[in-house]
């Protein structure tokens, strides 16, 4: 797989994210410059987790997100750090893109079905989409994809975005308690999954 490409740091500005917000809002000279590069770096590597690792499938939700974020923007009241709000914002466009992909997979398994039924194709072996996709050397990454969906996710939000329980819960949508208690699930299955690998 691809990996997310890395970028110069920022410097970080001293603006409060409200602040920001509401200088985005008022139209103010240089707050979506801000805005672009305090948190851009940062949600292209939680979508890129979210779509399956691929940079242009991240770039088409990203995009999405930050439009559909920058249309609610007046919505954000500051109960949680403008990047947990964004991220929650992404969360839905990736989720969306993952319907999506699902409902197109499902096509093209009725579809392919239908031919062999039908004998318009040959039933020699179909190529794994696994193997249409450049894999990543890196053992900690090959593991985290490896992982089912909502394990992935949480470890993401904690370990690579540095995301409070409380912020991952609320963009998960889940109670503290059931955040924990999946953080905790996805942790020994990674540990597990990541020993195997290296046997």
């Amino acid at each position: 797989m691809e990996t997310p490409q890395t970028l110069e740091p920022i410097a970080a500005t001293d603006k409060p994210d409200l602040e920001l917000a509401r200088q985005i809002l008022a139209g103010e000279a240089g707050a979506m410059e801000t805005f672009y590069q305090r948190y851009f770096t940062r949600l292209y590597r939680f979508v890129y987790y979210q779509v399956g690792g691929s940079h242009d499938d991240a770039q088409d939700v990203l995009q999405d997100a930050l439009i559909a974020a920058l249309k609610s923007l007046a919505s954000y009241r500051g109960d949680s750090s403008l990047y947990s709000w964004l991220c929650g914002v992404a969360w839905n466009k990736a989720a969306d893109f993952r319907r999506r992909e699902y409902r197109m997979a499902q096509v093209e398994r009725r579809t392919i079905q239908d031919a062999l039924e039908t004998g318009s194709v040959d039933a020699g072996p179909m190529p794994d989409n696994a193997l249409l996709r450049s894999e990543t050397k890196e053992r900690v990454q090959e593991t985290l994809m490896a992982l089912p969906e909502h394990y992935r996710q949480v470890l993401v939000l904690k370990y690579a975005e540095g995301l409070p329980v409380e912020d991952i819960a609320q963009i998960m949508r889940r109670t503290f308690k059931s955040t924990e208690s999946l953080l905790t699930r996805a942790r020994s299955a990674f540990r597990e999954s990541y020993a195997a690998a290296s046997m």
